[in-house]
């Protein structure tokens, strides 16, 4: 692993009521690259959110990220493992930051 990975991919996704995973080809892109880790940051309302492939359910499945949150997810298995699902009414918007 580089010593200081740089931010290369970026997207933004909006979180509803069906399960959302991050996108492949920015994680994974077809030029190669080994993605280190992912910054992930919620806006506009909570979602709950697994990192094991099980779908997350609203109100009651998977660890909670609250409005305004952010977090690093490390390596490529529990980036594409990662799903999310807004956790009551109101929609959310996931920005993604991808390192390699």
């Amino acid at each position: 692993m580089p010593e200081y990975p740089d931010p290369q991919q970026m997207e933004m996704i909006t979180v509803s009521t069906a399960v959302k995973t991050l996108t492949s080809t920015k994680y994974a892109p077809s030029g190669g690259g080994q993605v280190f880790h992912a910054l992930i940051s919620i806006n506009g309302a909570d979602v709950r959110y697994t990192m094991n492939g099980t779908d997350p359910v609203a109100g009651s499945i998977g660890h909670l990220l609250s409005d305004g949150d952010a977090m690093v997810i490390y390596g490529k298995e529990s980036i594409m493992n990662f799903k999310c699902i807004r956790n009551a009414s109101t929609d959310a918007l996931l920005a993604a930051t991808y390192f390699f």
